[in-house]
């Protein structure tokens, strides 16, 4: 098993309630960037994040 069958698996999370736009879109970049399986973050972002991605990531809350 390689590194990206590995990131395939791993969900990238950020699920503290202080969490920036900044940071949240930084997790979002990065799970893109490497292939993660979902993006863990805040309710309140879910909305401007799936806006941001345009589909290119699948997200957990």
């Amino acid at each position: 098993m390689d590194k990206k069958d590995v990131l395939k698996k791993v969900d990238h999370t950020l699920l503290t309630q202080t969490a920036t736009w900044e940071e949240i879109r930084k997790i979002l970049d990065d799970g893109i960037k490497y292939g993660a399986a979902s993006a863990c973050i805040p309710a309140a972002y879910v909305k401007q994040a799936a806006e941001y991605v345009n589909g290119k990531f699948r997200f957990a809350r």
